[in-house]
């Protein structure tokens, strides 16, 4: 019955006592000085917990953390698995490759973390020293990583809108100018000077939107255009409003699948909601992302998440929260901009959409909110759902659009709507159902006269049946059959209001028509599929739209100037003591690297002399260096002075090396550079600065 804590304690001494037998003497010199022997190893690193269970050395320890040291040791704990490439590149837009590198290997001499080998897949990935476990839950919070800038500029700009009537404007718009697109995917001219005509201030915003319908497959690119895919519209306009924002947020960026898509934007939503009422910049916005596709706890609970989440692993998780998804979030108001820091750069919050509450407006409230003047304009004002906006701009041609959408009745605006399906009857009705005043008279007659003009000639499209005048009684008379009868064409020539060739075929027989044939040259119909719900969970909002909150830390860093008076101190201890130029620089290193502790560490017989850097005209120096680091598997950082910018040659290189090789009276260095992993070679002359930087030891 061991705890978990013990299970942990039990893994980091394996892990101690696998160790190569040089760099296990190495780590227990370092802390306990000489090895006596005969020795146990077991013993020794009991000797070493002992060391690191004692509160003055553990005080003493993350007394000399600083800020960047806090946060990798964060991001060991949140991370799943967390590699040293997983962590380094949780970092990169902050940090450099050899950096965080360094870092890494640092805390790990330093006995904070550890790199664990699992038995079974042999991945290899970081782990916090369970002897620390008491100070890690202390100090390690979440909000570690995810901090919020300081505020040095308060916003006060109000984003445009994604509201209802603006989707549904322009939907009226790309009725009317289906071809919108130049290849590269931007407004034609003319599109441009339309949108800016009625859309004034807009256009980066409305194709944004386009992106979305595009991606969401509401709107389809034809021979002639852009179509809308009215059924699809349709269920889009069905679902609550801050789905419609996620789903279109996430579309404008790019394509997803039907699984993909709510669960990216069920993610969205969490990471808003989870923003502090400090707010984010993008960096932390792009991190925060990182940290939910990992943990169970943070990540979204949807029945498409589950199933996604089991569908691929995170590797194969396609990376889509980026800098782009947060431009795209402020446009569509899933974020709102709290202000600058003092950089300049944004910082944002949650937006007021995540805590809007949606209702539908009474038949009351619906009055009034459109009017018709005699000249045919109308205004529509704000509060109808998208749904009830579409039934509108079926007949409806945009004029412009501001806070209310001006709009008008045209003879092409009411073809359209007769294309749809809609009569004279209808439209009035629909018109009647929002306003508070009788139609204007010339109005009814206007539609009227269009609907007679549009009656004069029509293309239909239906299982049609043809039968003998003589039949044609039988058909007609029929009480089964009648029913079935949407128009009759001619004498003897019948529309049927009939969706597959089955209904067809089925019907024929219950009505007992022996002379009736096969159905001819039937079209099938797919039932298109709607949009999946989501799983948002209400109680995750707040009144100020951004729930998260800052996390209580128990633990406070001391400052630089403390962390440089303790090794200073360190070094004039060492000063006092009498050891060799050479031990003396080795113990120094350590006191640099804060190892060494305390001043009962500093033993010169412990320390092996090693060079590790070399540079300018030291030729020699350099070919040491890069041979020790083959030797011991250890990293090179190279820096060049003056980079050949012909063959591609950067200002500084880190990497492995690989081989030391001479040619034609030249040595050169085959290294594999990180973090491209990419093979290169470079002529030593060139090289102005060469640094062994060792790697883990374990």
């Amino acid at each position: 019955n061991v705890t978990p804590h013990a299970q942990r304690v039990i893994e980091w001494r394996e892990n101690l006592s696998v160790l190569d037998e040089a760099k296990f003497f190495e780590l227990i010199k370092m802390y306990l000085g000489n090895v006596k022997t005969p020795f146990n190893k077991q013993k020794l690193i009991e000797e070493l917990g002992s060391f690191l269970r004692k509160t003055e050395n553990q005080k003493l320890i993350f007394s000399l953390l600083d800020n960047d040291e806090l946060q990798i040791l964060a991001a060991v704990k949140f991370i799943v698995r967390p590699s040293v490439e997983k962590v380094i590149s949780f970092f990169c837009e902050h940090y450099s490759y050899p950096f965080l590198f360094d870092k890494i290997v640092n805390l790990e001499e330093r006995l904070l973390i550890y790199n664990f080998t699992d038995k079974n897949t042999k991945e290899q990935f970081l782990k916090l020293n369970p002897m620390f476990d008491g100070m890690f839950d202390k100090i390690l919070k979440e909000s570690i990583l995810l901090q919020s800038p300081v505020l040095a500029e308060k916003s006060m700009d109000v984003p445009e809108e994604v509201s209802p009537e603006l989707l549904a404007a322009f939907v009226s718009f790309i009725f009317d100018n289906k071809d919108l697109l130049k290849s590269d995917r931007t407004f034609k001219k003319r599109i441009h000077d339309e949108i800016e005509e009625r859309f004034p201030g807009r256009e980066a915003l409305l194709l944004r939107i386009l992106n979305g319908f595009l991606n969401l497959s509401i709107a389809v690119e034809g021979d002639d255009g852009i179509e809308i895919d009215r059924e699809k519209l349709s269920s889009f306009a069905e679902l609550p409003l801050l789905t419609q924002r996620l789903y279109l947020c996430m579309a404008s960026c790019r394509r997803f699948s039907r699984m993909e898509l709510p669960y990216h934007s069920e993610r969205l939503f969490k990471i808003a909601t989870a923003i502090p009422a400090g707010g984010w910049s993008k960096k932390i916005f792009v991190r925060s992302a990182m940290l939910l596709l990992d943990e169970d706890s943070f990540a979204s609970h949807g029945r498409f998440s589950a199933m996604l989440r089991g569908s691929y692993s995170k590797e194969e998780s396609p990376v889509v929260f980026d800098e782009a998804l947060v431009d795209a979030a402020f446009s569509f108001g899933i974020l709102k901009l709290l202000g600058k820091d003092a950089d300049g750069g944004n910082i944002y919050v949650g937006g007021d959409i995540l805590r809007f509450s949606e209702r539908k407006l009474s038949s009351a409230e619906r009055k009034g909110i459109l009017t018709v003047d005699s000249s045919l304009c109308v205004r529509i004002m704000p509060g109808l759902s998208l749904a009830d906006l579409l039934s509108l701009v079926d007949f409806l041609e945009l004029k412009f659009f501001d806070t209310a959408a001006t709009f008008e009745i045209t003879k092409k605006s009411i073809l359209r709507g007769f294309d749809t399906g809609l009569t004279t009857e209808k439209i009035c009705s629909t018109i009647e159902s929002f306003s508070n005043y009788a139609l204007p008279q010339n109005l009814l007659v206007s539609v009227e006269d269009w609907q007679k003009s549009y009656s004069a000639a029509t293309v239909f499209n239906g299982y049609v049946l043809k039968v003998d005048p003589e039949k044609a009684v039988l058909i007609e008379n029929n009480p089964k059959f009648r029913s079935f009868i949407e128009e009759i064409l001619a004498p003897g020539i019948y529309l049927l209001s009939l969706s597959d060739d089955e209904r067809a075929l089925s019907l024929v027989s219950k009505c007992g028509f022996d002379f009736l044939g096969k159905v001819r040259t039937p079209t099938k119909k797919v039932q298109k599929l709607g949009f999946p719900s989501l799983y948002l969970d209400s109680a995750e909002r707040s009144e100020n739209g951004s729930p998260g909150s800052e996390e209580k830390i128990d633990f406070e860093l001391s400052s630089q100037k403390s962390i440089e008076d303790h090794l200073s101190a360190m070094r004039a201890e060492l000063a006092k003591l009498r050891f060799p130029d050479d031990q003396k620089e080795g113990l120094e290193l350590r006191i640099s690297r804060k190892i060494v502790l305390l001043p009962s560490q500093l033993k010169g017989e412990t320390v092996r002399f090693e060079r590790t850097e070399a540079g300018g005209i030291d030729f020699s120096g350099k070919i040491h260096v890069i041979d020790s680091a083959i030797a011991s598997s250890a990293m090179l950082y190279l820096e060049f002075s003056n980079p050949d910018a012909s063959k591609k040659e950067p200002p500084s290189v880190f990497g492995k090396p690989v081989a030391l090789e001479k040619e034609n009276g030249f040595s050169y260095v085959r290294i594999l550079a990180e973090p491209e992993k990419v093979e290169r070679v470079f002529e030593v002359g060139r090289i102005s600065f060469v640094k062994k930087i060792r790697g883990s030891i374990f």
